[in-house]
């Protein structure tokens, strides 16, 4: 009997070292090129121009160089999970990446953690003759100034004319209190 018991009672000490293997994504694998094509909204590859880390996650602002659904402008903010990012990380400035997007209505574009986004020089050849089959014409902007929507070039154009404004208004007001000085 005490055997029995000892038994058990080793058995319930080795039990945590039993468990089921779980993965902390859902993910585990990674979809096929074709099937993340039909699966996501976007599928760009874009040049990662601007990072901008916030605390949730990474405001990522690009030059889309191809497209092949969804996008057809030549900037785009998209934002992505902070440690994710593009699978082996956040994005890099400067890098190239094959961007596989969800749109979320009031976000935006967003990098989904499960997508199969990669660096462009990692797009094998039967990838790139699959995307090459379904590329789309990006949208010239350059002769209307920034792009609709995009806040890429808006908030530049906001920060240049702010800081303008600000110093003529403070060479105004400096203007004034010198000249009330001189008087009194």
């Amino acid at each position: 009997m005490k055997r029995i018991g000892l038994i058990l009672f080793i058995l319930l000490l080795l039990n945590p070292l039993y468990t089921r293997q779980t993965s902390a994504l859902s993910c585990a694998e990674l979809s096929s090129i074709p099937e993340a094509y039909r699966k996501y909204d976007g599928v760009i590859i874009g040049r990662v121009e601007s990072i901008r880390e916030r605390r949730e996650n990474n405001q990522i602002g690009l030059t889309i160089t191809r497209s092949f659904k969804g996008i057809t402008e030549e900037k785009l903010i998209i934002f992505e999970d902070k440690t994710w990012g593009a699978i082996s990380g956040p994005s890099i400035l400067h890098g190239e990446y094959l961007f596989f997007l969800s749109y979320k209505e009031g976000t935006g574009w967003e990098n989904p953690l499960c997508s199969p986004s990669k660096m462009a020089v990692n797009i094998t050849s039967e990838e790139s003759t699959f995307l090459d089959a379904r590329e789309l014409k990006l949208v010239d902007h350059e002769d209307r100034g920034s792009v609709a929507g995009s806040l890429f070039h808006t908030n530049r154009s906001y920060v240049l004319w702010g800081s303008f404004f600000a110093v003529v208004i403070l060479g105004i007001s400096g203007y004034y209190l010198w000249i009330n000085r001189r008087r009194s």
